[in-house]
């Protein structure tokens, strides 16, 4: 969405494939075993666009 309005908005990027890959683990390791592993979120990348202006 933030690429479609004028001007394009920055935003931050984030990895959504990983989110759902560690959901899914999570969910198999939970039915088998009960336990839960742990994730460490990546860190979000900031994806300048028209939005942003140069700095004063």
């Amino acid at each position: 969405m933030s690429r479609v309005v004028r001007p394009a908005l920055t935003a931050l990027s984030r990895d959504i494939p990983a989110y759902g890959t560690h959901a899914a683990r999570t969910l198999l390791a939970m039915v088998d075993d009960g336990s839960a592993p742990g994730f460490r979120d990546a860190t979000a990348r900031l994806v300048p666009r028209g939005s942003t202006a140069p700095p004063r």
